[in-house]
């Protein structure tokens, strides 16, 4: 899944498993396309109610560029997407991106230190199960 700490959030898009991150860069990315010059603005929803088809894209490509850097906007927009889901998702994603509420993970916790390294192949969806 990757680091929940960091904002990382797991995503399936037609059947293959994806991580969001909505990290600094990310959020600076959304913030140019979308025109905002403030955090306030991101988190009070300004200016991201009523996006049209090509900045959800793009923002759905943005938050996959920390682990997936090889994806275009072109293929992220052919993926087999949910949009309420996808929609729903993407929210979490970047509350968790922008507060960092999760609590790092600490030598010893429970999970296991393999599933906090970034997918081996970037740019790709790993098949699910």
């Amino acid at each position: 899944m990757g680091n929940s700490h960091r904002g990382d959030t797991p995503i399936v898009v037609g059947g293959a498993a994806y991580t969001l991150c909505y990290d600094l860069n990310a959020t600076a990315m959304v913030m140019d396309k979308m025109g905002l010059t403030s955090f306030e603005q991101l988190a009070d929803g300004i200016g991201l109610s009523g996006v049209g088809m090509s900045e959800l894209i793009y923002i759905m490509w943005a938050g996959l560029q920390h682990h997936h850097p090889d994806l275009t906007e072109k293929e992220v927009g052919a993926m087999d997407w949910d949009i309420s889901e996808a929609a729903a998702q993407l929210g979490d994603a970047f509350q968790k991106g922008l507060t960092r509420k999760t609590a790092p993970n600490m030598p010893g916790d429970q999970e296991d230190a393999t599933t906090s390294v970034d997918p081996p192949s970037p740019g790709t969806g790993s098949e699910l199960s």
